[in-house]
């Protein structure tokens, strides 16, 4: 009997450097077209011409004794970024597990980030975006849930 997939089993993992807890993660599949029409159709046509995910994680900010910060040096440190530091703070293997043993990794990028602080006791939260860059893996194993 099917049923429904909740609890504490999923997870995120991406580029290091990032200092968060994460608690959610949301994806969405993307379909670029173009339309496609030539001089004797009556009708437009649209084509498939990109495919990707693009998608958001959020968490909250952590703050350990050796002050990691929470994002990446290279990010935060007002410099012109050299080449390199993007590759290494924003671009990686990201991989999304719905529940143990169930997967969707792919090369990603990360496109911005924001900090949440609320006036009051609540928890420092963060969140970014991001979109896939070629292919992407998913592994369907439910034998261990």
């Amino acid at each position: 009997m099917a049923k429904p997939i909740g609890g504490p089993g999923g997870n995120f993992a991406g580029p290091s450097g990032w200092n968060f807890k994460f608690s959610s993660w949301a994806a969405s599949y993307d379909v670029e077209t173009a339309d496609a029409q030539g001089f004797a159709d009556t009708a437009i046509f649209p084509i498939p011409v990109n495919h990707g995910l693009s998608g958001s994680v959020a968490g909250v900010i952590q703050y350990d004794a050796a002050s990691t910060q929470p994002v990446p040096d290279a990010m935060m440190d007002g410099a012109v970024l050299a080449v390199g530091d993007l590759e290494t703070s924003c671009v990686g293997t990201f991989t999304l597990t719905i529940i143990t043993g169930c997967t969707i990794s792919f090369t990603g990028v990360i496109t911005n980030f924001t900090i949440n602080r609320a006036l009051k006791g609540s928890a420092v939260l963060g969140s970014f975006s991001f979109v896939s860059q070629g292919n992407m893996t998913i592994v369907w194993d439910e034998s261990g849930v």
